[in-house]
């Protein structure tokens, strides 16, 4: 749903950006992302109080999952739906190039940590690994990485 609601931002950033609106885009951008992010985590807030028995009561309790596995996930949740948000805003810029080095980073470096973490400590270390990962390579990039081009593009 957050994505349904994020995927038109694209147009009105690209709108934004060919007339020099950075007022609009920077409000937009802070909007969208705290919104987002805001939403994702009640979401996140209400699985973890009754995502258990819900899977149970979904499953006829044939299915047990942990409440760990609930906020890895719920975190992870988060965090894919404020980058969508993020990519919206990227991506009606016309900045493309280091989203796509930033991916290539996160895909080179998440599969083997992925793999090994799911070997090794399970799903739920999978998804804490990923999510880790996720966080680290996109903090680092457009926060530092990337920082100067993001400015001078859009802001």
């Amino acid at each position: 749903p957050l994505s349904i609601l994020n995927a038109p931002l694209w147009g009105a950033y690209a709108d934004a950006h060919s007339r020099g609106e950075k007022t609009f885009i920077r409000k937009t951008l802070k909007t969208s992302l705290i919104g987002t992010s805001g939403f994702c985590l009640a979401g996140a807030a209400v699985l973890l109080l009754v995502g258990e028995r819900l899977v149970e009561i979904w499953t006829g309790n044939t299915v047990h999952i942990t409440l760990v596995l609930l906020a890895a996930y719920g975190s992870w949740a988060i965090l894919d739906a404020t980058g969508n948000a993020l990519a919206m805003f990227l991506n009606g810029c016309g900045i493309v190039k280091p989203q796509v080095f930033t991916v290539i980073v996160f895909v080179i470096l998440s599969i083997p940590a992925k793999l090994f973490s799911i070997s090794k400590f399970g799903l739920e270390a999978m998804i804490i690994v990923q999510a880790l990962i996720y966080l680290l390579i996109t903090t680092v990039a457009y926060g530092a990485v990337f920082r100067k081009h993001l400015r001078e593009t859009c802001f």
